[in-house]
């Protein structure tokens, strides 16, 4: 829960509207409850998964959660779901990035519509573990600057070292 605790130790404040993109099951979504955020959205193209996501935000009477069918690749995300002040990932780009189809234009419109859901200086907070934190910056460049790394295990191999995941919080930059 790397997102969750950057978020409590940097004081973000509780009425902040967040969306947690590709959220399945929603169990990001009850954490950031119990810990007093009350402007909650989870999104996934699943039906299925926003479905068991509903069953259990219910099952811990959490029923302020906003929930909505989305493909973050499409060409259009609908006007409902508004904007946000910060997006959380923690596995959707990489699940994107592995589409056998054309994933370079899928990563493209996920990188665009991450944007357009976030306001001007919304936070932009993913982590990977397919992508180098530098390899995350080239690609969201386009629309977000790093703004803090947050961080994470890190090895050594062949005398180097990497880290298990990247975990970037970007800014978005002014449109």
């Amino acid at each position: 829960m790397r997102i969750l605790t950057w978020l409590t130790r940097n004081d973000v404040p509780t009425d902040r509207r967040i969306v947690d993109l590709g959220c399945g099951n929603g169990m990001m979504l009850v954490e950031l409850a119990r810990e007093g955020f009350t402007e909650l959205t989870g999104v996934d193209y699943s039906e299925s998964a926003i479905d068991l996501c509903k069953s259990i935000l219910s099952s811990q009477s959490m029923h302020d959660v906003k929930l909505e069918v989305a493909d973050l690749t499409g060409k259009n995300i609908p006007n409902s779901l508004g904007k946000f002040d910060i997006a959380l990932d923690k596995g959707t780009y990489d699940a994107i990035s592995l589409t056998p189809e054309d994933a370079q234009t899928s990563r493209t419109a996920y990188v665009r519509n991450v944007a357009a859901i976030l306001e001007n200086g919304g936070l932009f907070i993913i982590t990977s573990c397919n992508w180098t934190e530098a390899e995350l910056v080239k690609q969201f460049s386009s629309a977000f600057r790093r703004k803090h790394t947050i961080p994470t295990p890190s090895f050594n191999f062949g005398g180097k070292t990497g880290n298990v995941v990247s975990s970037v919080v970007f800014e978005k930059l002014s449109t």
